[in-house]
Protein backbone atom coordinates (compact mmCIF):
# COMPACT_ATOMS: atom_id res chain seq x y z
CA UNK A 1 0.00 0.00 0.00
CA UNK A 2 1.24 3.56 -1.06
CA UNK A 3 1.13 5.89 1.90
CA UNK A 4 -2.75 7.80 2.23
CA UNK A 5 -3.52 5.36 -1.09
CA UNK A 6 -6.28 2.86 -0.71
CA UNK A 7 -4.82 -0.95 -1.53
CA UNK A 8 -5.83 -2.24 -4.68
CA UNK A 9 -9.35 -4.54 -4.63
CA UNK A 10 -6.89 -6.99 -7.15
CA UNK A 11 -4.99 -6.95 -4.05
CA UNK A 12 -7.28 -8.14 -1.94
CA UNK A 13 -8.73 -10.52 -4.12
CA UNK A 14 -5.46 -12.24 -5.05
CA UNK A 15 -2.97 -13.33 -1.84
CA UNK A 16 -5.12 -11.21 0.62
CA UNK A 17 -8.07 -13.21 -0.06
CA UNK A 18 -6.17 -16.48 -0.46
CA UNK A 19 -5.20 -16.18 2.70
CA UNK A 20 -8.25 -15.08 4.23
CA UNK A 21 -10.18 -18.17 2.71
CA UNK A 22 -7.44 -20.49 4.16
CA UNK A 23 -7.34 -18.62 7.41
CA UNK A 24 -11.10 -19.07 7.87
CA UNK A 25 -11.06 -22.83 6.86
CA UNK A 26 -8.13 -23.30 9.72
CA UNK A 27 -11.05 -22.24 12.55
CA UNK A 28 -12.49 -24.78 14.37
CA UNK A 29 -16.01 -24.33 15.86
CA UNK A 30 -16.57 -26.11 19.00
CA UNK A 31 -20.00 -25.78 21.00
CA UNK A 32 -19.69 -24.12 24.85
CA UNK A 33 -21.64 -22.33 27.48
CA UNK A 34 -21.21 -18.89 28.53
CA UNK A 35 -23.78 -17.97 31.72
CA UNK A 36 -25.75 -21.26 31.51
CA UNK A 37 -26.18 -20.34 27.27
CA UNK A 38 -25.04 -22.72 24.57
CA UNK A 39 -22.34 -20.83 22.64
CA UNK A 40 -20.39 -21.01 19.86
CA UNK A 41 -16.77 -20.69 20.15
CA UNK A 42 -13.94 -20.35 17.34
CA UNK A 43 -10.07 -21.36 17.72
CA UNK A 44 -7.26 -22.14 15.39
CA UNK A 45 -7.79 -26.21 14.69
CA UNK A 46 -5.15 -26.38 12.28
CA UNK A 47 -1.79 -26.39 13.25
CA UNK A 48 1.69 -25.56 10.67
CA UNK A 49 0.10 -23.14 8.77
CA UNK A 50 1.81 -20.00 7.63
CA UNK A 51 2.09 -16.81 9.30
CA UNK A 52 -0.46 -14.76 6.92
CA UNK A 53 -2.70 -17.77 7.49
CA UNK A 54 -2.70 -17.61 10.56
CA UNK A 55 -3.25 -13.48 11.01
CA UNK A 56 -6.68 -14.22 8.96
CA UNK A 57 -7.69 -16.99 11.27
CA UNK A 58 -7.23 -14.99 14.48
CA UNK A 59 -8.63 -11.94 12.67
CA UNK A 60 -11.44 -14.27 11.27
CA UNK A 61 -11.72 -15.22 15.37
CA UNK A 62 -12.70 -11.28 16.24
CA UNK A 63 -15.04 -10.53 13.23
CA UNK A 64 -16.65 -13.99 14.29
CA UNK A 65 -16.98 -12.45 17.84
CA UNK A 66 -17.99 -9.37 16.69
CA UNK A 67 -21.17 -11.41 14.32
CA UNK A 68 -22.11 -13.49 17.62
CA UNK A 69 -22.71 -10.25 19.42
CA UNK A 70 -24.80 -8.55 16.64
CA UNK A 71 -28.34 -7.70 17.39
CA UNK A 72 -29.86 -7.22 13.90
CA UNK A 73 -30.80 -10.39 11.88
CA UNK A 74 -28.05 -10.44 9.06
CA UNK A 75 -26.80 -13.12 6.71
CA UNK A 76 -24.01 -13.41 8.86
CA UNK A 77 -26.25 -13.99 12.19
CA UNK A 78 -28.42 -16.59 10.02
CA UNK A 79 -25.81 -18.35 8.91
CA UNK A 80 -23.47 -18.47 12.25
CA UNK A 81 -26.87 -19.25 14.11
CA UNK A 82 -27.24 -22.24 11.46
CA UNK A 83 -24.05 -23.88 11.92
CA UNK A 84 -24.56 -23.46 16.06
CA UNK A 85 -27.77 -25.33 15.73
CA UNK A 86 -26.34 -27.83 13.58
CA UNK A 87 -23.12 -28.56 15.50
CA UNK A 88 -25.16 -29.34 18.67
CA UNK A 89 -27.34 -32.24 16.87
CA UNK A 90 -24.23 -33.81 14.52
CA UNK A 91 -21.54 -32.85 11.95
CA UNK A 92 -22.41 -29.71 10.73
CA UNK A 93 -20.37 -29.89 6.65
CA UNK A 94 -22.98 -27.81 4.82
CA UNK A 95 -23.71 -24.99 7.12
CA UNK A 96 -19.79 -25.15 8.34
CA UNK A 97 -19.28 -24.26 4.50
CA UNK A 98 -22.13 -21.45 4.14
CA UNK A 99 -20.84 -19.84 7.31
CA UNK A 100 -16.99 -20.21 6.05
CA UNK A 101 -17.75 -18.32 3.06
CA UNK A 102 -19.76 -15.39 4.63
CA UNK A 103 -17.20 -14.81 7.61
CA UNK A 104 -14.28 -15.13 4.93
CA UNK A 105 -16.49 -12.44 3.00
CA UNK A 106 -17.05 -10.30 6.35
CA UNK A 107 -13.19 -10.32 7.38
CA UNK A 108 -12.19 -9.21 3.50
CA UNK A 109 -14.56 -6.28 3.98
CA UNK A 110 -13.30 -5.31 6.71
CA UNK A 111 -9.79 -5.00 5.82
CA UNK A 112 -9.99 -4.24 2.73
CA UNK A 113 -8.50 -0.68 3.07
CA UNK A 114 -5.01 -2.21 4.11
CA UNK A 115 -5.22 -5.95 4.22
CA UNK A 116 -1.80 -6.38 6.13
CA UNK A 117 -1.87 -3.89 8.66
CA UNK A 118 -5.51 -4.39 9.47
CA UNK A 119 -5.51 -8.07 9.47
CA UNK A 120 -2.58 -7.61 12.31
CA UNK A 121 -4.78 -5.30 13.83
CA UNK A 122 -7.63 -7.38 14.23
CA UNK A 123 -5.29 -10.48 15.17
CA UNK A 124 -3.13 -8.38 17.50
CA UNK A 125 -4.74 -10.00 20.56
CA UNK A 126 -3.45 -13.65 19.43
CA UNK A 127 -0.04 -12.41 17.92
Amino acid sequence: MVEGKLTPMAEVHGFWSEAIHAGVRALGFQLGEVAGQPWMIATIAKEDIPGAVRRAAAAAIEVDKEIAHQAKLTLMTQARAALMSRLSTSPASVELENYQRVLAVAVLQRVAPDPARLLKALADPYA
